[in-house]
Parts: C-alpha cells; structure tokens; sequence
C-alpha cells in the first residue's frame, strides 16, 4: 500500500475548482506500466444529493459488505429490522440484530 502512495500526486485543477460548489468535479489519470493512460472525470460525487444511490444499490452495497461477516441470513435479519424501524416500537430488533457477533 505504501509503495502504490509514493507513486500517487494530487494537483488542483483550477478550472474544477472554480466549478465549486455547483459541481464536485474530480478527475483520474493512471499510467500504467506498460505505458497506457486511463482517465476519467466526474462533476458529481456518487451517492450524494445530486447522483444519488437507487434504494436496491444500497441494499446490494450494504450485502457486499456485511454478508461476509455475518453470512447471508443475518444480514438480510438487519436489512428487514431496518426496513421496519417505520412501524417499530423500539430499536430493540434493530439493536440486537447489529450487535450479533461476526461469524467465525
């Protein structure tokens, strides 16, 4: 990981700077060792208010990640007691859903 940050600059486009804060642009370059360049640019920031996630994004994300710790079931348990905090009582479900231990 070290050796990937000692290769990496940031430099600030003043043109992207001056588009702030209508737009969040950013742009990538990588050169690659083979000599290729690859770039991309954005104007907004994935996930907030101006590209936001569609709710089965987040629900694909949120299984990505948690399914691997608790496995599949339980992490679909969270997913519901999350799903029915609307109509809930308490955070109770919810609570004791999170504080389930990662699977060995």
């Amino acid at each position: 990981m070290l050796a990937l940050a000692a290769r990496v600059s940031v430099a600030e486009d003043p043109d992207m700077t001056a588009r702030l804060p209508a737009q969040l642009p950013a742009r990538v370059r990588m050169t690659l060792a083979d000599g290729r360049v690859l770039e991309g640019e954005t104007l907004t920031n994935r996930g907030d208010a101006a590209d936001p996630y569609r709710p089965d994004e987040i629900r694909a994300k949120f299984h990505e990640l948690a399914a691997p710790v608790w496995g599949g079931a339980h992490a679909s348990a969270v997913e519901a007691a999350v799903a029915a905090l609307d109509d809930a009582a308490s955070l109770t479900t919810l609570r004791r859903a999170l504080a389930e231990p990662p699977r060995k």
